[in-house]
Parts: C-alpha cells; structure tokens; sequence
C-alpha cells in the first residue's frame, strides 16, 4: 500500500508545484489585451514605467555578415519582423509590409528576419523566397532563433513596433491584417489622419 501511495503523493505534488510556478510566470508578463483590425493582439502598455526596450540582438545580412539591430537603428521607429518561408501566416502578411515598406520606409525602419537554422531555413532559401515574390523589404537572418527566443514566444510570425526611443510600444503574436498594419504604423510615427485610408 505504500509503495502506490507516496508515488501518487509526489505526483500530485508535482502538479501543483508546476500550477504554480506556471501562474506566478503569467501574472508577471506586462501585457494587456486590445483589438486592432478583426485579430486578438497583444500589447505592451504605452505607459509603462519602467518602459520596456527592443531586445537587441545579433543578426545576419544576406552575406552573412553580422550586426547588432542597434547598428541598424538611427533616429526612426522601427517595425521588427520575425518570420520563416514555411509559415503560411508570416507568408500572408508578408505582401501588406512589403507594400507598407514602399510606403513608409522613408518615416520607419523595417526589419524582416528570417529564422534560420541551415537546414530547412537557410539564407539562401530566405533570399529565393524574396526574389520569387518580389519582396523590396530588408531581409536579415536570425540564427536558430537566438534573438527571436529574447521575447519568449512560441509562435511566429511575431511583429515588434518601437518607437524612436527604442521602447516597444505593440507586440503582435501572429499574423496581421493589412489594415492593422497601416493602424499600427500609423500610431508609431503619429500620424492618425491617414489611418482611415486604407
């Protein structure tokens, strides 16, 4: 009788060690819910004090030379992009910051980085994807999602808007509409008139 009774005690002991753990880890993500466009989102409060920084990384060019996200950012917003060719949800917005980035490039820096692992992700299959589909967007490569991973999710594409001062105003888990988008980018650069134009 006490051999299944103390396995049975650990068990349930674990399970509530793993509840708890999993709630503390939840309640201290500084997140609030909003709707932009038709999709469920999640945002960075503007107001956060402390505010909250981009997490900069390393990534790689189309020649696999490396940099620093800061190296890339001057005195504008900045709109960072993580996305892979294999995910049908990153493949479908990819047109509306394509067409974004024509738009906007001269009032926000885009960064679109591929998560690479040299096996089914590589550089080369990044920058065919790109050519294929006409893409006029910069393409950067992030290696085994080594700065991807800084944000702690789970899904891509994951779209992070910062501001000029380098704190996260929006993260977006998921895909985005290409009218949230434009709403998005309008508020990043402040520019409210225009978002009723797309």
């Amino acid at each position: 009788m006490k051999k299944i009774v103390i396995p049975i005690v650990l068990i349930l002991l674990l399970i509530l060690l793993f509840s708890f753990s999993e709630k503390i880890y939840k309640d201290n993500i500084p997140k609030v819910e909003n709707k932009v466009g038709e999709k469920q989102v999640e945002t960075i409060k503007e107001n956060n004090d402390p505010k909250t920084q981009y997490k900069d990384h390393v990534i790689l060019d189309k020649d696999s030379k490396s940099m620093k996200i800061s190296d890339i950012k001057d005195n504008k917003p900045m709109i960072i992009n993580y996305f892979a060719t294999w995910c049908p949800p990153c493949k479908n917005e990819l047109p509306y910051f394509n067409k974004a980035y024509n738009q906007y490039k001269d009032k926000v820096n885009f960064l679109i980085i591929d998560l690479i692992d040299d096996s089914s992700e590589t550089i080369d299959n990044g920058i065919k994807f790109f050519k294929d589909n006409n893409y006029d967007l910069p393409l950067y490569f992030d290696y085994n999602s080594m700065g991807y991973s800084l944000y702690n999710r789970q899904y891509i594409p994951i779209t992070v808007f910062v501001d000029r001062d380098g704190n996260i105003v929006h993260l977006q888990q998921g895909s985005l509409t290409e009218r949230a988008l434009v709403e998005l980018i309008n508020k990043l650069i402040g520019d409210t008139e225009s978002e009723n134009k797309v």
